[in-house]
């Protein structure tokens, strides 16, 4: 899978709603975000950083086996809806995201993944249009990994689930009080307790660092 060009091309559009930002001149301190409803969307580039999808492990039960692919970096789009409150944030947010695995160098063990999270936003500089915010929160998330379980007979998908803490931060660019692109970077912890419905003893370690783009509508 190669990274969407149009992911990159994105990236160059903060700096040019910036700059159209700066030809409006000063905001006199007048600038404000109003309370309310706000929905984003987004584009999300990932790189696993967990230990534990590496190629090199399985999972062994009494009547079948998963192998563990080597994950390689994933793409996806992730979608908010929120609620502002001053410079504060609550928003559920979801994440759907697919990433090339291989087994032994053998591609075609890929893996569909998708997050649902509960997030805490702070945005800093509320006065001015460039506002730099933390976010943190807790999540649910799981797993599809193709063809990497087998009982003996046959190959088939296996599902992991588990729990996943998303914390990071980033920059958020206002062109209007009701429209915003943000660039963020977000590191995922991620623990899989949960694989084919039979809970794993020793959770897996899935984690990622994240960076994304996102366009915010405030209603």
């Amino acid at each position: 899978m190669n990274t969407p060009r149009t992911l990159y091309t994105s990236l160059l559009l903060p700096g040019l709603l910036l700059s159209a930002c700066s030809a409006t001149g000063d905001d006199g301190g007048s600038f404000q975000v109003d309370d309310g409803l706000y929905l984003r969307a987004g584009l999300t580039h990932a790189r696993p950083s967990g230990s534990d999808f590496d190629g090199d492990l399985a999972l062994v039960g009494s009547s079948e086996v998963i192998f563990i692919p080597k994950i390689d970096d994933g793409e996806g789009m992730d979608y908010a809806i929120g609620y502002r409150i001053g410079g504060v944030g609550f928003e559920l947010a979801y994440q759907n995201l697919d990433f090339d695995g291989s087994l032994g160098g053998t591609p075609g063990f890929d893996m569909s993944r998708s997050a649902y999270d509960l997030n805490m936003r702070f945005n800093f500089l509320r006065e001015r249009r460039v506002q730099p915010y933390f976010q943190f929160g807790l999540g649910y998330v799981s797993a599809e990994l193709e063809d990497v379980a087998s009982d003996g007979y046959s190959t088939y998908d296996a599902d992991l689930s588990g729990l996943c803490l998303p914390v990071g931060g980033g920059i958020e660019f206002f062109a209007t009080p009701h429209v915003s692109l943000d660039l963020r970077a977000v590191n995922r912890f991620a623990y899989y307790g949960d694989a084919n419905g039979t809970p794993i003893e020793d959770k897996l370690d899935g984690d990622s660092f994240e960076l994304g783009i996102g366009l915010t509508l405030s209603l």
